[in-house]
């Protein structure tokens, strides 16, 4: 009898623990939701997870490239600001000099 009430008092014990993490599962689920939907996200599809992640890297790899071009373009800004500057005001130019093309 003392056997059936121990064995009952572990199966109470580890059902009490599958609804802990069964909770924990689902405040984790939320709070993953949340911080996708703060990106426009959703969370993928079961058994699509491994589209969904391509999809991912593949937008990340597009802003990272994007990212890239604009690094790159702010560079050549810099350089060429100072070129810019010693150049004369379009005002100041002569009438026949602002239609040469460039």
């Amino acid at each position: 009898l003392s056997q059936r009430h121990e064995l009952q008092g572990q199966i109470a014990a580890h059902n009490q623990q599958i609804i802990q993490y069964q909770q924990q599962i689902e405040q984790r689920q939320q709070q993953l939701l949340t911080a996708l939907a703060g990106y426009a996200l959703t969370l993928p599809q079961e058994d699509e997870e491994e589209s969904w992640l391509a999809t991912r890297q593949q937008e990340a790899q597009s802003w990272q490239h994007r990212q890239n071009e604009l690094t790159a373009l702010q560079n050549r800004i810099q350089q060429l600001t100072p070129i810019l500057e010693t150049l004369p005001q379009s005002d100041d130019l002569p009438h026949s000099e602002e239609t040469v093309a460039l």
